[in-house]
């Protein structure tokens, strides 16, 4: 296992030669805050600090999203990931470094954006950065966010995801986290203040293949039609799918299926209880790539 932390002004200066002689494998720098010209006031120090020391050290930057402050949706996100882009090009960049584009509740709290609108700003930001930058973004996120703002939406589940949970276990993440923020009071050498600390899970290796410039495609799967599951009716084929998909994921088999044991086909509180269990969201639209993935 090995740790990351992330920083940013709010950490003052940092003695990077400590942070890797204590064993930190990689530093990830606060960038921007939305758009410019607000730019993490101890970005180009940190930035600078951490391409000396390279070969010693994963770097990266992340991006804080505020689809709140400037009127959200697609063409938001894609003004926001050009002025990330932009202000990373003007510090100078590597041809290897990790990009986060921070999703949480503090840039996605205005209450008149749809999930809709959310996800359309992601979908912007992350195709910005590949086509400015050479790279997917990893998305930085947590449970709450992700199903109260983004609809446990599966649309970026190829990306790699960084869960931030303060929890001794991770509660259950939209798909299988690359990095996990367990906290965000840890104390590092070469850091004066508390700070942000996530694990990897492989070798430094693997580690640094993740700094690498890539453009991930989204997984494809079978195309299967929209499915609604609220109200009631007679038998669907589509809905006894369903029912048999959140079976062989664990879900208690009362109300689902018929006399014979197998999927009832039928629309009903049981099902859509089960779906509420494996989705996270009261949206009775079912998302298939969660039940294939």
């Amino acid at each position: 296992m090995l740790e990351l932390i992330d920083i940013s002004h709010h950490q003052g200066p940092v003695d990077f030669d400590q942070v890797i002689d204590a064993g930190i494998a990689g530093v990830i720098c606060k960038c921007i805050d939305g758009r410019l010209p607000d730019i993490d006031p101890m970005f180009e120090t940190n930035w600078a600090a951490m391409r000396e020391r390279q070969d010693q050290l994963v770097i990266g930057s992340y991006a804080f999203a505020r689809p709140d402050t400037d009127g959200g949706g697609e063409a938001d996100g894609r003004a926001e990931a050009e002025d990330y882009a932009r202000t990373m090009i003007a510090a100078g960049v590597p041809d290897n470094f990790i990009v986060w584009a921070d999703v949480e509740h503090g840039g996605f709290d205005d209450a008149n954006h749809s999930v809709q609108m959310n996800c359309d700003f992601v979908g912007a930001w992350v195709e910005t950065c590949e086509a400015e930058l050479g790279r997917s973004p990893m998305i930085y996120t947590g449970t709450n966010t992700w199903r109260e703002h983004m609809g446990w939406t599966m649309r970026f589940n190829h990306l790699h995801l960084v869960d931030a949970d303060y929890r001794a276990v991770p509660d259950r993440t939209p798909w299988p986290w690359t990095f996990w923020q367990y906290t965000s009071t840890g104390q590092v050498p070469g850091v004066s203040t508390n700070v942000d600390i996530n694990r990897y899970q492989g070798t430094m290796a693997e580690l640094r293949e993740l700094e690498r410039p890539r453009i991930i495609q989204p997984r494809r799967g079978p195309i299967l039609p929209p499915l609604d599951l609220a109200g009631s009716g007679a038998y669907d084929p589509d809905v006894a799918r369903a029912q048999g998909l959140m079976l062989a994921l664990g879900q208690p088999r009362a109300g689902l299926v018929d006399a014979t044991g197998r999927p009832d086909g039928v629309r009903g509180p049981s099902t859509r209880s089960a779906w509420f269990n494996l989705s996270g969201t009261s949206s009775t639209i079912v998302d298939w790539r969660i039940l294939l993935a």
